[in-house]
C-alpha cells in the first residue's frame, strides 16, 4: 500500500528508511567476501530497497533491480547451500536472526521439503 502512496505522491520515504545503490553493492561485497557466511541483514531490507526504488527514473530502477536481485540470488544461494547441509538450521534462532523476512519465509517453508527428500533418500521415511 506504501507503494501506491509514494507513486501517487502522497507518502515518502524517511531518508533514514532509504536504502541507497551504494548500500546495496556494499551488502554484495561483504557477502562475497564471506562465501561460506551468510551475514546478517536488517529484516525488512528489501522492503524498504524496494520503496526506495519508487519514483526513480527508468536507468536507475533497472540499475538498481539488478543490484538488488545480485544480492538476493547470492544470499539465496548461501541460504539453499546452508539448509541442503543441515536442514535443521530453520530451527536455530541465531540463523533465523540473519534473514530478512522474506527470506525466513522461505526457509520455514523449504526446509520441511529438503528434511523429507533426505530422509527419503536415506530410508528413513
Amino acid at each position: 500500500m506504501l507503494e501506491v502512496l509514494i507513486k501517487r505522491g502522497v507518502a515518502s520515504l524517511l531518508d533514514e528508511d532509504r536504502i541507497g545503490s551504494e548500500e546495496i553493492l556494499k551488502r554484495v561485497w561483504l557477502e562475497n567476501r564471506a562465501p561460506s557466511e551468510l551475514r546478517e541483514l536488517p529484516r525488512d531490507f528489501y522492503v524498504r530497497a524496494r520503496l526506495s526504488m519508487v519514483g526513480g527514473d527508468q536507468r536507475s530502477v533497472r540499475i538498481y533491480a539488478q543490484q538488488l536481485r545480485e544480492l538476493a540470488q547470492l544470499r539465496l544461494r548461501k541460504i539453499l547451500t546452508l539448509l541442503a547441509v543441515n536442514p535443521g538450521i530453520a530451527d536455530s534462532r541465531d540463523f533465523l536472526d540473519k534473514l530478512t523476512i522474506e527470506e525466513e519465509e522461505l526457509v520455514k517453508s523449504i526446509a520441511p521439503i529438503i528434511r523429507e527428500f533426505l530422509n527419503a533418500v536415506v530410508g528413513l521415511q
